[in-house]
């Protein structure tokens, strides 16, 4: 995970170094509860705020960790079926074509759907070419 933005008084730290942090001034809080009630600071209200605050980024993060496992398996799943989808549009215009009679104008004209497609693929992926006219 990248460092998260920083102010000037927050160095750039990645999630689990913040989480870890959190933690130990947590465990620190714990240790000198004692003493911070003697300087009339109340411990339990410092704690409940770390607390909450560490609990929200644990919740958040498997959230988003779910959010990603869900996000890939998705994706998988679209570019199958888009794969998919080409097959039968293909195989849907041989048919076509075919039923035009495979020399005739109109099959011609068939044709050109998927060369035009490719072709236009082609023209982005080279750079200084424009795609041709609709």
């Amino acid at each position: 995970m990248p460092p998260f933005a920083h102010s000037p008084r927050m160095p750039a730290m990645s999630f689990t170094e913040i989480l870890g942090f959190l933690a130990k001034v947590i465990q620190a809080v714990e240790g000198m509860r004692d003493g911070l009630a003697s300087k009339g600071i109340d411990a339990d209200k410092i704690l409940a705020t770390l607390r909450a605050v560490h609990e929200r980024m644990i919740s958040l993060n498997e959230k988003q960790e779910t959010l990603k496992r869900e996000t890939k398996a998705t994706t998988a799943e679209l570019v199958a079926v888009t794969r998919e989808g080409y097959a039968q549009a293909s195989g849907v215009l041989d048919t076509l074509i075919a039923a035009a009679g495979k020399t005739s104008p109109n099959a011609k004209n068939l044709g050109r759907m998927r060369v035009d497609v490719l072709r236009s693929r082609q023209s982005r992926k080279r750079p200084g070419t424009k795609p041709p006219p609709d």
